[in-house]
């Protein structure tokens, strides 16, 4: 009787603690715990990405709410010119660790390569998005100025 009291309270245990696990699974894969062989180089770049892809979000939210609440143009333009940087580096810097990722994939061979082809084709839609960024927020500038 004690025995598969016992079973089952362990089955409890388990059960409770099965959310806090998935979620570890997926800190694990962002935060490089179970894989301690990837290079210092490339976590570094990856949160630098991450850093800048952020700094490009508050930056666009900054420039909606000055276009609806009419900032100046002084102000515009500093906003516009921010966004054009951020834009630069992130673009940068994800194509540095995209081509970090791909010599990381074809150098090691592992069994977690699923994981370095998941953030190579992560880096890749964010270097399409910068680009895009990039190009339409130097053509707005283009237009501000009024050069065409």
């Amino acid at each position: 009787m004690k025995i598969t009291s016992r079973k089952k309270d362990l089955q409890a245990k388990k059960d409770e603690y099965r959310p806090i696990k998935y979620f570890q699974e997926i800190d694990d894969i962002f935060f490089d715990r179970q894989k301690k062989n990837v290079p210092l180089l490339f976590k570094l770049s990856r949160r630098t990405v991450l850093f800048f892809f952020l700094i490009q979000i508050v930056l666009l939210i900054l420039y909606a709410i000055g276009n609806y609440q009419n900032f100046l143009d002084e102000n515009m333009k500093i906003v516009i010119e921010s966004v054009l940087f951020s834009s630069f580096l992130l673009n940068f810097f994800s194509l540095f660790t995209l081509v970090l990722g791909i010599v990381l994939l074809v150098r090691k061979k592992t069994r977690k390569a699923s994981n370095y082809i998941l953030q190579i084709v992560l880096l890749s839609i964010l270097v399409i998005y910068s680009l895009v960024i990039m190009l339409s927020f130097s053509f707005i500038e283009i237009i501000s100025v009024g050069r065409i």
